[in-house]
């Protein structure tokens, strides 16, 4: 069985093609709160489709004044959620927002602690930042657990 565990499908015909090839399971996410109610439609429309919330790196500026921590958990509240994010850092096309992003991505974090759902992380050259901001995570939420599916370090 095959498995897109990060996907972002708008089209019914990209979900037609990926069920014809053999596709069983998708985890379609979202690139903020907007797109993420997308991928939720598909979640509930399809079985086997299951939907992420969050904010990508790449949105963190049009976003930062208007998505706190809670509206991400309110968001995660649907059966259908299965994750949090797509959120992290990207430093290769966020150098001159860094703070920025690092303030968006602790919400997840804290929205991930405070769910209990697993973090979906995007990291790209921003490895120290990353690493730190997960290790005091986890020493605050214990049940802090992921994946991060970009990653561009050794």
């Amino acid at each position: 069985m095959f498995v897109d565990s990060h996907c972002h499908i708008e089209d019914e015909e990209v979900l037609k093609r990926a069920f014809d090839a053999g596709v069983r399971v998708l985890l379609n996410a979202g690139n903020d709160l907007d797109d993420n109610m997308v991928a939720l439609e598909f979640a509930k429309k399809y079985k086997n489709v299951w939907a992420s919330v969050g904010v990508h790196p790449d949105n963190v500026l049009d976003k930062l004044d208007k998505i706190k921590v809670e509206d991400i958990i309110k968001a995660s509240l649907d059966d259908n959620v299965v994750a949090i994010g797509e959120c992290g850092l990207d430093y290769h096309y966020g150098s001159d927002f860094k703070d920025e992003q690092r303030e968006m991505f602790l919400r997840h974090i804290e929205a991930s602690g405070k769910t209990g759902l697993p973090i979906m992380i995007h990291h790209r050259e921003a490895e120290n930042d990353m690493v730190d901001m997960l290790k005091d995570g986890i020493k605050k939420y214990p049940n802090l657990k992921g994946v991060i599916h970009c990653f561009t370090s050794t």
